[in-house]
């Protein structure tokens, strides 16, 4: 990699004020080595949680001496920085420039980035004022114009939680509505108080920051026992003008913000569009499959959080069950009306069946992976056609190919091994039937998008789920 004298004067810089303009572990998909603990962040600091994770994904570096800083406030050229180390938004205006802004300012790139994606913009007179402080309000209307977060249909409601509403200026007014809407807001100490004038420390950026990726499904939200929930601003179903704030009695016994399924939360799920046909797999194979949500997940009170239909992003990959090559879905990514939400979804293991147990009419129309196609030639015998008793190749994504089964790559296994030798696997081939796969939130979930009828649900907790 080649770099220019500016590409290494900008690094310097941010390595000094505490920025990474390194593209984030959490979108580039490759491991980052990034400090996480910070000599001047305790146990017990309120954004610890928040702070460690953009470190963790390279949105925001410590400085050189192992500090954080976090009460350094933060300027808009910093700001812009922070932005295009987190956000890979399109973008949706011509570039500018700005006469405060020299082509050889530190932050340029940065700046003209924040710009054109529409997070920030310049002022009347042609100046960007790249050392001028940012507020609370500007800061979540800067994130709701750069995320394109819709204008809140309830803004007086909204904006009632904060007994210092009327310190909201009205060109920030409808931003902060709508980051609040969304989750983005966090207050510390006390929820009820925005504070929206005051001037944005490092740790109040962490905290907004963390909030719209988990808004956005890339990061997933705070654990349960979190204490920083407490000051997640998130308004209560049916609050009214003058109402409380979710999470501002400090009481972190329960989950407050309305909007979390709970770990342990179970999934009936089947293929895309309905289809009630079966999978045959090689115990060897790992293959991408999407599948859709069977039942809907509803609130205590009846309202659909996650409808039928919802789709789930997922593969099926090799398990070992009991010393024998066995089959285990897992899923990571969640859809709903075309929003995508960052969860931890996996099935129970499943065990293999033996050949003795495999008959055409078991496995007839099912859809086969290559591997697993050749396993059954192998089980029926060179007289029976494949080709009229399967419905067709289960492929995509991280499926096995014919060479990856040749070259034994991955975790696939070379063709000897399927089909020659003494493998116990050889004799076993996975056939699922997800109509009657059940899937497990291992860990909670925010789900952020309006549910229906307007309001937040109260918690989804972990229920039972009966199969059709």
């Amino acid at each position: 990699m080649i770099f220019s004298s500016r590409s290494l004067f900008q690094s310097s810089t941010a390595i000094a004020l505490g920025i990474s303009f390194a593209t984030p572990a959490l979108f580039s998909g490759s491991a980052v080595a990034q400090r996480t603990f910070f000599s001047d962040v305790s146990g017990s600091y309120w954004a610890k949680p928040f702070i460690e994770r953009v470190a963790r994904e390279g949105v925001m570096a410590g400085f050189p001496d192992g500090t954080f800083r976090p009460e350094q406030t933060v300027t808009r050229a910093q700001f812009a920085a922070i932005l295009r180390s987190a956000f890979s938004e399109d973008s949706v205006r011509k570039s500018r420039t700005f006469k405060d802004v020299p082509a050889k300012y530190w932050a340029n790139v940065a700046i003209n980035k924040a710009y054109t994606t529409g997070f920030m913009s310049g002022y009347p007179d042609n100046t960007f004022r790249p050392e001028q402080k940012i507020t609370k309000a500007q800061t979540l209307t800067f994130l709701s114009n750069g995320l394109q977060l819709e204008p809140p249909k309830r803004l007086k409601r909204l904006l009632s939680v904060y007994r210092d509403a009327d310190e909201i200026t009205e060109e920030t007014r409808i931003g902060v509505a709508a980051a609040t809407e969304n989750g983005l807001v966090v207050n510390y100490p006390k929820t009820a108080f925005l504070n929206p004038n005051d001037e944005m420390t490092r740790a109040d950026v962490a905290a907004a920051i963390y909030q719209a990726l988990v808004s956005q499904g890339k990061l997933s939200a705070l654990p349960g026992d979190s204490k920083a929930l407490a000051y997640i601003v998130i308004p209560e179903k049916g609050q009214g003008s003058g109402g409380g704030v979710g999470g501002s009695s400090g009481n972190t016994g329960t989950i407050q913000n309305g909007r979390l399924v709970a770990r342990g939360t179970a999934f009936a799920v089947r293929l895309p569009g309905g289809n009630d046909v079966k999978l045959i797999l090689a115990p060897t194979d790992t293959v991408q499959t999407n599948l859709e949500v069977a039942q809907s997940i509803t609130s205590t009170n009846g309202t659909s959080i996650i409808p039928v239909g919802s789709q789930i992003q997922g593969r099926f990959q090799p398990v070992s069950i009991n010393g024998t090559g066995g089959s285990q879905y897992f899923a990571d990514r969640l859809v709903i009306d075309g929003k995508t939400y960052s969860v931890s979804l996996a099935s129970d293991p499943i065990a293999p069946t033996s050949r003795q147990s495999v008959s055409p009419s078991s496995v007839q129309g099912g859809l086969s992976t290559i591997a697993g196609r050749l396993l059954l030639g192998r089980i029926f015998g060179g007289g029976t056609d494949l080709g009229s008793l399967l419905g067709g190749v289960l492929g995509g994504g991280n499926n096995n190919s014919l060479g990856g089964l040749l070259g034994g790559g991955g975790n696939n296994a070379p063709l000897g091994g399927l089909l020659g030798g003494n493998n116990q696997s050889n004799d076993n081939i996975v056939v699922v039937e997800p109509s009657k796969l059940l899937l497990k939130l291992q860990s909670d979930a925010l789900i952020a998008h309006d549910v229906r009828g307007g309001d937040r649900p109260s918690f989804i907790s972990a229920k039972p789920l009966s199969l059709r």
